[in-house]
């Protein structure tokens, strides 16, 4: 009671608070003061008081259902936007994350599926499937390129094999050579089994060639100039193959060689040829020489008929005939010495 009379005296004319009332239970009070003409002070005090659980039960109630509403409301309009964001933004999202990866595995012929439309995931998506276009033209430009090349290769090679050639290349900063399958081929080594070093090339080379073959590519290198030398090969079976090799050499800007580089025929069959055709030349020559010694002047024996030679012997004539030349004798007699040896024949 003191409190509402506290509120009563030191407050408006009128108005309304709060506050516990003698029986312990908070209310909610109205009051209003009034006034005789000239007076300052009231003689007359109105309040109604009413609990205020009651006077405020019918606003809670109001409040908690409009809060209600508002939470389904929100709710309502999360569980919207979520679908709505999915349907619109996250599946787009899903297709561009998944091109995304299928491009970086490679595959450019994938597309987003997005319409290209003017917003963001639109133009997103646009971009996305002309940079997949224009990457799926250079991959086919690229195979196409790498199929050319491996076509050229491969010709390159089969020509290597029927011209019996093939190319090296020797890395002279770390020692590291490298064969074509034509050179393994005509070498007839195991690539397994090939140390890939100059010092192994040296070996495969015929013992009384190898120090020409080395000193006639250590001058190479020392002068800047390419080289050329047919040399022989020593086979495992004791063949004999002849080859010929012409390298060059790069320099670094300050004069210091870097690589080798060259190729190695097999000319065995056209050594053969050179050999059988030299010696054909000298059987020829031989042929010629003796021809001549017969066209030439002989000196004959008017009597016995005897040969003289180059070194002043006498020789029958048949015997001297028969050496140089093939014809071969067989003895008889004519008639006309046979009646002068056998008159009584005759």
């Amino acid at each position: 009671l003191p409190e509402i009379i506290k509120q009563l005296s030191k407050g408006p004319r009128e108005g309304v608070f709060s506050t516990v009332g003698v029986d312990g239970v908070r209310r909610l009070f109205a009051y209003k003061l009034f006034f005789l003409k000239d007076r300052s002070s009231p003689y007359l005090y109105i309040r109604i008081g009413i609990p205020e659980e009651q006077a405020l039960a019918s606003a809670k109630k109001s409040f908690l259902r409009s809060m209600a509403l508002v939470a389904i409301s929100l709710l309502v309009a999360v569980l919207l936007a979520w679908l709505l964001g999915h349907i619109l933004i996250a599946r787009k999202l899903d297709r561009l994350v998944d091109a995304s990866m299928k491009v970086g595995q490679g595959n450019f012929t994938t597309r987003t599926g997005i319409e290209h439309t003017k917003g963001e995931l639109g133009q997103l998506a646009r971009s996305f499937d002309e940079m997949a276009q224009s990457l799926e033209s250079k991959e086919l430009e690229r195979r196409q390129a790498v199929e050319k090349i491996q076509q050229s290769e491969e010709k390159l090679k089969e020509a290597h094999r029927i011209a019996r050639l093939g190319d090296w290349e020797l890395d002279l900063i770390h020692n590291v050579l490298r064969w074509s399958e034509g050179v393994y081929e005509l070498f007839e080594i195991n690539p397994a089994e090939f140390g890939a070093s100059y010092e192994a090339f040296l070996n495969a080379i015929h013992p009384d060639d190898r120090e020409r073959v080395n000193q006639a590519y250590t001058e190479s290198v020392k002068t800047g100039t390419p080289y050329a030398i047919s040399h022989r090969l020593l086979m495992m079976d004791g063949r004999i193959k002849w080859v010929n090799e012409i390298c060059r050499t790069e320099y670094d800007p300050k004069g210091h060689p870097v690589k080798s580089f060259g190729i190695v025929q097999d000319i065995t069959d056209l050594k053969q040829v050179q050999e059988e055709r030299e010696k054909l030349i000298v059987e020829l020559q031989q042929a010629l020489s003796d021809v001549k010694v017969l066209s030439g002047m002989l000196p004959i024996c008017a009597s016995c008929k005897k040969i003289r030679d180059d070194k002043g012997y006498w020789n029958r004539l048949e015997a001297y005939i028969g050496k140089h030349t093939n014809a071969q004798f067989s003895h008889g007699i004519c008639p006309e010495c046979a009646r002068k040896l056998y008159p009584e024949l005759y």
